[in-house]
């Protein structure tokens, strides 16, 4: 009996031990496998940062931003270098040296890692919107929400009031094709030779001077002798090369749906780019920001151009000071009706003429106060006028007739003092308590501008600016990454396989 029961326990555990031993031995190998997964995707990781560490100092040092340079300063700019130098990392993480202190490789043997790309998001992604994604998440630690709103309320003022170039040219040239239309039905009317010269001289000369650019009134005056008369390459940069960009699989979605990235973007240029009033020294240009705004690869013609869409803006705003003013209104009304009876043209187009070329007039002390540094109230109050009625036709119109030779002397009894008019009491207006610099009218100007323009003219500077610096000549945007997807295959000694897939961005 008890040998057969002896029998029956030595027929159970032959059964049974296997058994035990497989489910031990398969436990011990799935540990196993486990912890090599996790070893290998910590070294995944280690390798990813240490490789996502060697970002661009100079980008990051000049424009706060974070982008790897798949050049690594050499003349060959690809993907796999960066592949390349995760794999190298990989390797030594899962292969370490004996003389390490955290040597592994008894448990775990050789190991071999393959490191693959399967996306990338490039700087240059939609034209530039991955780099714009950076900027503005860059900006919103500086600026503050009381600053958004400001700019969003002086936008709709802007808007509002019709305060831009439009405008401004829109009026110059129905002015004066009014004038030269009736001019010459006047004339075909057969007026006499006096009235002859006086609708000649209203219909050209006192409206051709409103499209002389600030500047070259500067230039004239000898004000703007330290221009900057810098230029570079036109061919070679971002925006001019935008049809053979290299281009990734940027995620930029939250900055297309962000209502207010464009006017953090806006704050990044100003920010880091120079301008008339604090140039950038040691660049191909002085005036960046005139530059995203205008596009043309010389400073004086940035400036020149850049002061023209100033001075627009200053003579519509001027032009509304002088219309709120009753006393401005009155002066002009008596010339115009005066003039409208010498000449037989309609007032309303002597009105509109006088009020333009005062405005104008005005404008040009505004923008040379702006470029001085000084901060000038958007509507103007009467008081704040550096510029009389009579100053403003005669001295900035050589070639006009003189409107005060045709008032007769119960009319020019009805005008103030010269120094008087442009002292009247405006008309206040929530423009009035609104006080811009040269840089303000700069953001504005920048709020004009596309999007994806803007941001290729931001990438043409950084990429000027880099490549002034040292190993940097050939330096390309569009070759730099801020986030990559990685594909690995990991093989043991054993011959097992091991897949992981992970993201990684700045």
């Amino acid at each position: 009996m008890k040998k057969h029961f002896r029998g029956e326990i030595t027929i159970y555990l032959t059964l049974t031990v296997p058994i035990l031993l497989s489910l031990f031995l398969g436990a011990f190998e799935a540990a196993k496998n486990s912890a090599y997964r996790v070893v290998t995707d910590c070294a995944l990781r280690s390798a990813i940062i240490s490789a996502f560490g060697e970002y661009h100092r100079e980008l990051a040092e000049q424009y706060d931003l974070f982008f790897i340079d798949l050049s690594y300063l050499t003349d060959s700019a690809s993907l796999l270098n960066l592949a390349t130098r995760v794999e190298e990392r990989m390797e030594e993480n899962l292969n370490p040296r004996e003389e390490r202190l955290l040597y592994a490789r008894g448990f775990f043997g050789e190991s071999e890692a393959e490191v693959e790309i399967e996306s990338a998001a490039r700087a240059t992604d939609f034209l530039g919107s991955e780099l714009k994604k950076q900027a503005v998440y860059y900006m919103k630690d500086f600026v503050s929400a009381d600053f958004i709103r400001d700019m969003q309320s002086l936008i709709r003022i802007k808007e509002s009031y019709d305060l831009d170039e439009k405008t401004f040219d829109s009026a110059v040239n129905e002015t004066s094709s009014q004038q030269t239309q009736i001019g010459n039905s006047q004339i075909s009317k057969g007026a006499s030779e006096e009235e002859v010269k006086n609708i000649k001289a209203t219909s050209s000369s006192d409206i051709q001077f409103l499209f002389v650019t600030p500047l070259d009134m500067m230039v004239h005056k000898g004000g703007m002798a330290g221009v900057s008369r810098q230029t570079f390459n036109p061919f070679d940069v971002p925006s001019t090369r935008k049809e053979i960009l290299s281009f990734g699989n940027g995620n930029y979605e939250d900055i297309l749906a962000d209502p207010s990235a464009g006017i953090f973007f806006n704050e990044y240029v100003m920010k880091k780019c120079g301008n008339y009033v604090h140039p950038k020294e040691d660049s191909y240009l002085k005036y960046q920001a005139e530059y995203i705004f205008v596009g043309s690869s010389s400073d004086s013609m940035n400036l020149s151009m850049t002061l023209h869409n100033v001075f627009a803006i200053r003579t519509a705003a001027n032009a509304l000071s002088i219309k709120q003013d009753k006393q401005k209104m009155a002066v002009i009304d008596v010339i115009a009706t005066a003039l409208g009876a010498v000449t037989r043209v309609p007032e309303k187009v002597y009105e509109a003429t006088i009020i333009l070329i005062w405005a104008a007039a005005e404008s040009t002390y505004d923008v040379e106060d702006l470029l001085n540094g000084k901060k000038i109230a958007l509507i103007k109050d009467g008081k704040d006028f550096h510029t009389s009625l009579k100053g403003s036709v005669s001295s900035l119109t050589d070639n006009a007739c003189d409107y005060s030779n045709l008032l007769s002397d119960s009319q020019r009894k009805q005008l103030p003092a010269q120094t008087d008019i442009g002292t009247g009491n405006g008309a206040a207006s929530l423009g009035s308590k609104i006080k811009l610099s040269y840089e303000d009218y700069l953001r504005l100007l920048l709020m004009s501008v596309p999007g994806p323009v803007k941001t290729l003219r931001m990438m043409d500077i950084m990429e000027l600016d880099i490549r002034k610096t040292k190993d940097n000549d050939t330096f390309r945007i569009d070759q730099c990454v801020d986030e990559a997807v990685f594909v690995v295959r990991v093989t043991d000694e054993s011959g097992t396989q091991y897949d992981l897939r992970r993201n990684y961005c700045y």
